[in-house]
């Protein structure tokens, strides 16, 4: 399965995006093709004039493209390779407006950037403050769409190890509690027994 890679430092500026707001939001993803996946480098927010609104999210364009432009200038050859964006808790899935844009944006003959390819993804806020993503590629030759997996790089990693590691101190905790209670219930058994013996001697 090809993947969405985020590199460094692009989970956290998602993340900060998506919980900026209680609403419908998303992020414009820039980057790479590789033969594995795809690599975001650079992200662009929804933009001032966005619509954002609890079932409805709609990227500011002006915004988008001049961000686009000036990453363009730094890196003539940064691609862009879709959007992200915000579903009510419990709709991972993309909608039916969803797709038809997908498939507009690959396959329209106006005189706008067409990418070969086009990611479209569903976040999913999270505790944490966290999120996942759930995109899929779209491209001429596959317009019903790819599922691809996410590589959310290694901040995202930590978190989650950080959160297992609490797990783990808990129970390491109750396993040290668990055996002091054994071994005062032993002592004082111990206790008990030599007292006996002593009494019957």
């Amino acid at each position: 399965m090809r993947r969405l890679i985020f590199s460094g430092g692009i989970f956290e500026c998602i993340n900060e995006i998506v919980h900026a707001v209680n609403v419908e939001t998303g992020v414009r993803i820039f980057g790479d093709i590789g033969e594995d996946g795809y690599v975001v480098r650079h992200v662009v927010g929804p933009g001032e004039n966005a619509l954002q609104a609890p079932c409805d999210y709609s990227c500011d364009n002006e915004h988008a493209e001049r961000e686009y432009t000036r990453l363009l200038k730094d890196d003539p050859t940064l691609q862009w390779l879709g959007e992200l964006h915000v579903h009510p808790s419990g709709c991972p899935n993309l909608s039916r407006t969803d797709r038809q844009t997908a498939r507009e944006v690959v396959c329209s003959t106006e005189d706008v950037i067409h990418p070969a390819e086009f990611i479209v993804g569903v976040i999913q806020r999270t505790a944490g403050p966290d999120f996942e993503v759930f995109p899929v590629v779209f491209s001429k030759s596959n317009l019903k769409g790819e599922v691809l997996g996410v590589d959310y790089g290694k901040q995202h990693m930590c978190a989650k190890s950080g959160r297992a590691a609490g797990i783990i101190r808990e129970a390491y905790r109750y396993c040290r509690v668990r055996q002091r209670r054994q071994r005062s219930r032993r002592d004082r058994h111990a206790d008990g027994c030599w007292r006996d013996n002593a009494h019957r001697s």
